[in-house]
């Protein structure tokens, strides 16, 4: 992921902000959770350097989904992103997984960077439809602004919300700088219009916590789900620091109602994030969340591939 990222983090500050006022509001409306989802994901399965340790030496490339499905919970499908795969290819991959794993399809880009969701409502059906092959393997899907969608046009994207297919979930990734901070009213008036109406729509407001782009982290809940892309640095220490606040965070946020939380790893190249997944999966089992099993190097067990389910 290249988005925010730096090549020195010698100078930035990981504290977590402080959550948003209209947060501790939304908060405050939900009924505590007696048994929250929490899920862990990497953004690929097709990791060949995984092979002798997550997955098998001799693992085919045709069958790293399904090693990658034994090992994880869910993925973060960002090959959606860049075509809408055919029907006999999502059914192939719904077969390879075994039941309780979820797909979190990124939209099509000719939905969000060719037409930016204008004259789109067909093509957008089209890509839901599709996705709804996954039958219960369908998890969220995502929606990533362009860097240049700013809130000058919250009114196309209010349009594309009103109209997106219900079935459907969805979470909203906001890259422009004017969706977290402004000086200028009307600016402000139309962010908080947009999450108003993902509010009300139960829309996700996903979080990135980034190096380069500190804004992006703008603590503001739209929904008893959250979803968290967490960009690591090839496990450097505040990777570790990062990990454990982020539960603390999640653990307080339950604790006050919010009923799932995705966590979405990120690594350089992503050949860490099996140990990222790890070193999460511990730490939220020291804090209570003992019903997600972390992934296994192949060498810990036996001749066959553990399983999460």
């Amino acid at each position: 992921m290249e988005f925010g990222k730096l090549q020195d983090i010698s100078t930035i500050d990981f504290t977590l902000p402080d959550d948003h006022v209209e947060t501790e509001k939304f908060l405050s409306k939900l009924e505590p959770t007696k048994k929250p989802i929490i899920r862990v994901a990497a953004p690929v399965w097709g990791t060949p350097e995984w092979k002798g340790s997550w997955y098998p030496k001799k693992a085919k490339p045709s069958d790293f989904l399904y090693h990658y499905s034994r090992q994880f919970d869910s993925i973060e499908l960002n090959v959606t992103h860049y075509q809408i795969p055919p029907a006999e290819r999502v059914l192939k991959w719904k077969e390879m997984t075994p039941q309780g794993f979820l797909f979190c399809p990124k939209i099509y880009k000719g939905i969000s960077h060719h037409k930016q969701l204008v004259d789109c409502r067909e093509l957008t059906v089209d890509f839901c439809d599709r996705m709804a092959l996954f039958g219960n393997r369908l998890g969220i899907c995502f929606l990533q602004l362009p860097p240049h969608f700013s809130p000058q046009k919250a009114n196309v994207l209010i349009d594309f919300l009103e109209n997106f297919p219900s079935e459907t979930r969805l979470a909203i990734e906001f890259r422009h700088k004017d969706w977290f901070s402004s000086s200028n009213e009307e600016t402000r008036e139309a962010v908080r219009e947009v999450f108003s109406v993902m509010r009300r729509y139960g829309f996700i407001a996903l979080m990135t916590d980034v190096a380069g782009r500190r804004d992006v982290l703008h603590m503001r809940l739209t929904s008893e789900t959250m979803v968290l892309r967490l960009v690591g640095n090839g496990l450097h220490k505040t990777d570790y620091e990062r990990m454990e606040d982020w539960v603390e965070k999640m653990d307080k946020w339950i604790k006050n109602g919010l009923k799932e939380f995705h966590f979405w790893l990120h690594q350089p190249d992503n050949i860490k994030t099996a140990e990222m997944a790890v070193f999460l999966i511990d730490k939220l089992k020291q804090k209570g969340y003992s019903d997600i099993n972390p992934p296994k190097k192949i060498s810990e067990g036996t001749k066959d591939m553990p399983s999460l389910f």
